[in-house]
């Protein structure tokens, strides 16, 4: 029994270590940032299957499949946004650009046409989903995608340290209820971040995390027959969310 306890842990910190990777000298010294990409992929409630034991699509073969990923836009992903430069400067002193900083850079904003405006190759995404993203503001897989010379002029024509980008998504919890058994029952939002920061020097990634995973909210809406009000899951899910930066910083500390 020792053993096995022994083993399991040994794979938990194995599994943990090989999603996040921290050069932590040279984020250290940092003073400054923009989070210049952000993203959110919603699962929607009507693609969420029922079952007494609590799923989600997202966990689903039908997931693999995969669709393209339209941005849209929704007011709560704004307060996400907003909730992790607080994070970021609260838990890590770090000055935080805004999105009006980088609308009123011209250099930013030309990347932001070429890559969000128009016919584009696009990521794909887990059928049953949705991205969204920020008007004006590049998506998370558009930063990732650039080249590291294009992500060090980025910062430097933004007078930063370092860029940060942040992609979130939530996956719907079916909870288990005698509601069920009638189409009935109540969703619980959680949401996972991918986080990566990026050097002013390389435009290579200091830091990264691709599994940040927030608990379940505490806030659970209602469905009927996997039907519910997509706005107020995005709203609730914002908990999850706050909770998500905070294992973010966590690890980074642990690390």
């Amino acid at each position: 029994m020792k053993n096995t306890f022994t083993l399991l842990l040994l794979t938990t910190l194995i599994s943990a270590c090989s999603s996040i990777d921290v050069k932590k000298e040279e984020v250290r010294k940092i003073n400054k940032v923009a989070v210049v990409g952000f993203e959110l992929i919603q699962e929607l409630p009507n693609e969420v299957t029922l079952s007494l034991g609590g799923t989600s699509s997202a966990d689903s073969n039908v997931a693999m499949m995969g669709e393209p990923a339209i941005p849209h836009q929704h007011p709560a992903i704004s307060m996400m946004y907003q909730a992790l430069n607080r994070k970021l400067k609260k838990s890590l002193k770090w000055q935080v650009e805004g999105l009006k900083d980088l609308e009123a850079n011209e250099y930013y904003q030309s990347i932001f046409k070429s890559k969000m405006t128009g016919w584009k190759s696009r990521a794909m995404i887990p059928k049953g989903t949705k991205l969204y993203t920020l008007k004006n503001m590049l998506d998370g897989f558009s930063v990732m995608t650039l080249k590291p010379e294009e992500r060090k002029a980025l910062a430097r024509k933004l007078n930063v340290d370092a860029i940060v980008v942040a992609a979130l998504e939530t996956k719907l919890v079916s909870k288990a209820s005698w509601a069920s058994l009638v189409g009935g029952g109540k969703f619980t939002p959680q949401v996972k971040s991918r986080f990566y920061v990026y050097s002013s020097h390389t435009g290579e990634a200091i830091w990264s995390d691709v599994n940040a995973m927030g608990k379940e909210s505490t806030k659970r809406i209602g469905h009927w027959a996997g039907i519910a009000d997509l706005e107020k899951l995005i709203k609730a899910s914002l908990e999850s969310a706050n909770d998500s930066y905070a294992q973010v910083i966590s690890r980074y500390e642990q690390f």
